[in-house]
């Protein structure tokens, strides 16, 4: 009987990998889905030294990726959550840029950087679909808030820019002296080979303590 199941948990599987390729919807869908699940998913402090940091390296989502993720889950806790509520943009944030995370969530583009401290940055895929991952930063304005929470503290910062930008324009995630700022980066649309880059940059305006984690 166990045989039996299994076998039919591995049909399952590959019937649902089949469906992800041949089907954009059900694939932002499922993205949707894993970001979600993800974030409401406990936040760890560890960070993954072996992870890379090599944007260079981020690959487009594809459905075959996600399709990937489903029949081989890639569970890493995520390091911090990001919320910002005008978009409604609520996702894990992961340590580094690794290709299975940012299928779930966005990755912090420096290592060993500190909430509250320097520029923040993060980076995370711009999607067909306006709704899933960073697609809705395209739609935020300024004096928005953008809030940064890991197990201890929320960090509330006020959205003072926005831009385009090449997208090896990478001096924008260097810390500016005496500035406590976050960078956001997602590409300008999901057009293959797109070379610009969304820029969102916000000011630190207050912390507060995680009463949630």
């Amino acid at each position: 009987m166990k045989k039996i199941t299994s076998y039919v948990f591995i049909i399952l599987l590959i019937t649902l990998g089949s469906i992800l390729i041949f089907n954009t919807q059900i694939t932002n869908w499922v993205i949707d889905f894993l970001s979600n699940r993800a974030y409401q998913t406990k936040i760890t402090s560890s960070n993954q030294d072996t992870t890379t940091f090599n944007y260079k390296s981020v690959k487009p989502v594809s459905s075959y990726s996600v399709a990937m993720q489903v029949l081989k889950p890639h569970s890493d806790g995520s390091i911090a959550k990001i919320n910002i509520p005008a978009v409604d943009i609520k996702l894990p944030i992961f340590y580094g840029l690794s290709n299975r995370d940012l299928i779930r969530g966005v990755g912090t583009m420096k290592r060993h950087q500190k909430l509250g401290k320097g520029n923040y940055a993060i980076a995370g895929h711009y999607m067909t679909s306006s709704g899933v991952l960073f697609s809705p930063l395209a739609n935020v304005h300024f004096g928005e808030k953008i809030y940064l929470i890991n197990r201890h503290y929320q960090y509330i910062y006020r959205i003072t820019g926005k831009s385009i930008i090449h997208n090896y324009q990478i001096g924008v995630i260097k810390n500016i002296p005496h500035q406590k700022i976050v960078t956001l980066i997602t590409c300008a649309s999901a057009k293959a080979g797109e070379k610009n880059r969304i820029m969102v940059r916000g000011k630190l305006i207050d912390i507060s303590k995680n009463s949630n984690n």
